[in-house]
């Protein structure tokens, strides 16, 4: 009795939200003031872009419509994509949203774990700054680094992930070549995995 109650709570549908009509039409009124109270507690919990923050209001709408069987109508999408924005303003003024300083502190937290930059640019895409901006972030830093700055930081990554090569062969054996895509996956380009086999092979040489 009480394994088909569990199952039949299980496969219930989730009770449709309060914005939601029963013919699928979005009450404004009431989706404003649902954003109002997932906006607090998830800005609250988390430092996010505004694009993330634009995603996951949208995504909150998106999940009841298709759940619940709702139509998508233009005029009413437009209407929700303006009270996002107003929110996005809003927090922007605040200062909640900052992207410009999140986007700073997201950079060097990536760096400090020896992550390439070009493996940063990749990751602060996907976190939803604007793409621009990080090019031009990218693009200052790599201008304003030291020669061997992206050779001190594959030298943190490489610890950090165990990455020994196997000095006494070859860069290009078939050992080596699993510890190299490591480093490139890691954002580093060919000439600073070779950098880095050369230390190790020194370092090796000098032990001996």
């Amino acid at each position: 009795m009480l394994r088909g109650l569990s199952t039949l709570v299980r496969n219930r549908k989730p009770k449709r939200p309060y914005f939601l009509t029963r013919e699928g039409q979005v009450l404004l009124p009431k989706l404003a003031s649902y954003f109002d109270f997932v906006s607090l507690r998830y800005l609250g919990r988390y430092a996010v872009s505004e694009g993330k923050f634009r995603e996951y209001l949208q995504r909150k709408v998106d999940a009841a419509r298709m759940l619940h069987g709702a139509n998508v109508d233009l005029k009413e999408s437009e209407e929700i994509e303006g009270l996002i924005e107003r929110l996005v303003q809003k927090y922007r003024g605040l200062g909640v949203l900052n992207d410009s300083k999140l986007l700073e502190n997201k950079l060097h937290a990536y760096l400090r774990k020896g992550r390439g930059l070009d493996s940063a640019k990749y990751e602060l895409s996907r976190l939803k700054f604007d793409k621009k901006a990080v090019s031009d972030k990218i693009d200052l830093m790599r201008s304003q680094q030291d020669e061997d700055a992206d050779f001190q930081r594959a030298l943190v990554c490489a610890k950090k992930k165990k990455i020994a090569f196997v000095t006494d062969s070859s860069l290009f054996s078939e050992e080596n070549k699993k510890h190299s895509s490591k480093l490139v996956r890691a954002g580093f380009s060919f000439d600073v995995v070779k950098m880095v086999f050369d230390f190790q092979k020194e370092q090796t040489s000098a032990k001996t």
